[in-house]
């Protein structure tokens, strides 16, 4: 294992770590105007600082906008992996495969030329698996 949180964790700590940075742009820029107002810097100072803050607003912005889409599209995922494993207690253990059952849980069997089968669940779950060498 990598030791790395599990995926929604990172992402809840990564939009938290937005959200702070997106409130410190915020406090610079006010700061800059403060110090041009007193005159601590001239406008040209004042123009270059407001333009890299606005850059790092926008910038953050974006990042923010594009971890509350994750953060959704997880929690979408998960909802649907936990409908799936609710299906799956639904048949409990199974001694034959009826047509409701492949319907409602595989998306494609693939029979392959060495005559092995591939299948396909319908529901894959949202959180990362690690591979490891065997």
């Amino acid at each position: 294992m990598s030791g790395s949180l599990p995926f929604s964790e990172d992402k809840l700590l990564f939009f938290q770590y937005c959200q702070s940075s997106f409130a410190a742009v915020q406090k610079y820029k006010k700061k800059t105007y403060e110090n041009y107002v007193d005159g601590v810097l001239d406008k040209e100072e004042y123009l270059s600082y407001k333009a890299e803050y606005e850059k790092q607003d926008k910038d953050i912005r974006a990042k923010i906008q594009l971890a509350e889409q994750e953060k959704d599209s997880f929690g979408e995922a998960e909802e649907s992996y936990e409908n799936w494993i609710e299906k799956f207690i639904k048949y409990g253990t199974l001694s034959e495969v009826t047509r409701e059952i492949v319907t409602e849980l595989i998306e494609k069997i693939v029979v392959n030329g060495d005559k092995s089968i591939d299948i396909v669940f319908k529901y894959q779950s949202p959180y990362p698996v690690e591979k490891q060498a065997v």
